[in-house]
């Protein structure tokens, strides 16, 4: 289980980062996710 806490009054940022890879596979975010922006994915 992962928990965070942060600071009253103060955003929080999260970033992926993909180890290791392989160059064949395709990596992009759930449709629902670019859907909620009203983008696609970039």
């Amino acid at each position: 289980m992962h928990r965070v806490t942060r600071p009253k009054a103060r955003s929080r940022y999260s970033y992926s980062f993909f180890y290791s890879v392989s160059p064949e596979k395709w990596v992009e975010p759930l449709p629902e996710f670019t859907d909620q922006l009203g983008e696609r994915p970039k």
